[in-house]
Order: structure tokens, then C-alpha cells, then sequence
């Protein structure tokens, strides 16, 4: 049913460069320098935010703490990690300013361990964010997930609902019981087959959805040193965290939903199709974004921080 629904996630990291850079025409070189200098810039501030990590069930655990005041947790998308998805984006610099921000690499990604099996994600990803929270014994979060980190978002939310306060779903309509894995099994095969994560996801866009040059050259750069084992047992690990209807229907946590109103028209559809079915939720659509240009727009922040600062004792 969203076939190319994981596909726009894997771009999501791509998008302030991309978009700042669309109308350039100057290649792969251009992109490359834009890439180095943001990627210094990133490392300059990064030192400034505490770097932590958890053995969690044998895993480590990367992720960073900064900030005071209420705690909000941000999961990153497929194949990102928290630096590009939230770091390179502003969000959480600008969210650390009012609350404590906890901004999580999920196993197989950043710089968190990567086990190649497939038993060694899907729930365990969830159950990460517990242990973080309980490492740092903090009761209750803000969770804030893009793509993948809103399956995860949404998993804790139906299992782990007294450890969440609020819960942002980002261009993410969750797993439900009747989501389509083919797209998943599709990348995985591909990457078994020895494709980079890049050629895999182009081969798997249907014609008329393909990556632009620009595109498939920043994500090579990005992801040349991606563990493909990992990122493939990630893949097959995602029926575990499907949520049943009747779960959404029992939600009582307050959801703000915000994706781009040019999501491709399978995966616009999906995330729609929690509107009647998920209580408690209310949808914010972004004018002229797409999955890949959703997180660097002003709005996609100023929806986040308004959301929290309503559900939450600190303004």
C-alpha cells in the first residue's frame, strides 16, 4: 500500500542541502563541498552537546543530551541517524533552548552499534528509548519521530503509553496491520544482492519517482561507510512494530501528525488514513513540502515546538 513511502524517508537528510542547492547545476563537486562544510559545522556544535551512550540488551547505544527542562526524545528515519535528520536541520538546537532534548542514533545507524540480525531490532529499537529514559530516570518524554522513528514513535505510544506525554508523528502514518512490506523486502533483497543502499533505492522507485543525479550523488557520499547487513536486517525487522487498529482507536496520548502536502500518493494516503481512525490526533500538512524538504522547512519546527510548548508545564 506505500510502496514508495520508504523510499522518500531515505532522503530525508538530503533535504536542506538539496534544497538549498536545486537551481545550481553545478554537480557532485558543489555538492560535496556544501556537504563538508555543514558536516564541520555540525561537529563544532556537536561538541558541545553531551555525547552518552547505553548498553541496552548487549547494544550500544549512542545519543546526545543537552538542554533542561522537560525532556523531549527525537528518532531519526531510515538510514539517517540524529545528526542529519535533527542536528543538520536546526531542530535540536532550537528545541534544546526550552527543553531537554534527547536525540537518539538508533542501532544499526550512527554511531551505534550494528548487529546483522534481524532478531536484534524491531522491538529492541523501541525498547532503547525505555532504557535511555530509564538511564537517565526520566519518567516521562515528548517523542518526536520522522519516517522510521515514527514507527517507533507510534509502537511506545500503544506499548509504553504511561512513559509518553505527547507524540509527533513526522511524514509517518506508522505500521499498521495492513501496511505493505514489499517495498522493505524489495531493498533488502537488492542489498543481500551486494547494491549500495544508493543503486538499491534508485532501482526500487518506479519510473516517473526516480532520484535525480544531484540526489543519488549525495546519498553515495552520505551513505558509502552504511553497514548494508545492518541496514537490511533494520528492513526485515519493521513487521514488529505494527500497531492494530484498535490501539489507535484506544489512543490517548496527544498526536500531532505533519507531513508535506506533496508526499508521493501512496504514502499522503496512508498517513491520512489515520484521520477518523487514530483518537486524540490532530494533522498539520506542510504547503509545497515533500518528504525529502519537510524537515528543513520553518514551519515543520514551529509545529513541533508549538505542539509541545500546548501539552506541556514548561513554556
Amino acid at each position: 500500500m506505500i510502496l514508495c513511502e520508504p523510499g522518500k524517508r531515505s532522503k530525508l537528510a538530503l533535504g536542506f542541502l538539496l534544497e538549498k542547492n536545486k537551481h545550481s547545476g553545478n554537480g557532485q563537486m558543489l555538492i560535496a563541498r556544501l556537504f563538508a562544510a555543514s558536516f564541520a559545522a555540525l561537529l563544532s556544535i556537536q561538541a558541545m552537546a553531551q555525547q552518552q551512550q547505553i548498553q541496552s540488551a548487549g547494544v550500544n547505544i549512542h545519543f546526545t543530551d543537552e538542554g533542561s527542562g522537560q525532556a523531549v526524545v527525537l528518532l531519526h528515519g531510515f538510514a539517517a541517524n540524529a545528526n542529519m535528520n535533527w542536528r543538520m536541520a536546526g531542530i535540536t538546537g532550537t528545541l534544546a533552548e526550552k527543553y531537554r532534548v534527547i536525540a537518539v542514533d538508533f542501532r544499526g545507524h550512527g554511531a551505534s552499534d550494528k548487529p546483522h540480525e534481524t532478531g536484534a531490532y524491531g522491538l529492541e529499537m523501541m525498547n532503547d528509548v525505555i532504557r535511555i529514559l530509564d538511564h537517565l530516570e526520566i519518567d516521562k518524554a515528548h517523542i518526536v519521530g520522522y519516517s522510521m522513528g515514527g514507527f517507533v514513535t507510534m509502537k511506545l505510544m500503544a506499548e509504553h503509553p504511561e512513559r509518553v506525554i505527547s507524540a509527533t508523528l513526522g511524514g509517518s502514518g506508522g505500521i499498521r496491520d495492513d501496511f505493505d512490506h514489499s517495498w522493505d523486502d524489495a531493498m533488502a533483497e537488492q542489498m543481500e544482492a551486494g547494491k549500495s543502499f544508493a543503486d538499491a533505492l534508485q532501482s526500487s522507485l518506479p519510473e516517473g519517482q526516480k532520484l535525480e543525479e544531484n540526489e543519488v550523488a549525495m546519498l553515495r557520499l552520505l551513505f558509502q561507510v552504511q553497514d548494508n547487513a545492518a541496514l537490511v536486517a533494520v528492513l526485515r525487522s519493521w513487521k514488529e512494530l505494527a500497531v492494530s487498529y484498535q490501539q489507535l482507536e484506544n489512543n490517548q496520548i496527544p498526536t500531532l501528525v505533519v507531513y508535506g502536502s506533496e508526499e508521493d500518493d501512496k504514502t499522503r494516503p496512508w498517513i491520512e488514513g489515520l484521520q477518523g481512525r487514530m483518537a486524540n490526533a490532530e494533522f498539520h500538512m506542510i504547503e509545497g513540502a515533500n518528504h525529502l524538504t519537510t524537515i528543513p522547512r520553518p514551519e515543520f519546527r514551529e509545529a513541533i515546538l508549538k505542539f509541545i510548548e500546548t501539552h506541556s508545564d514548561y513554556r
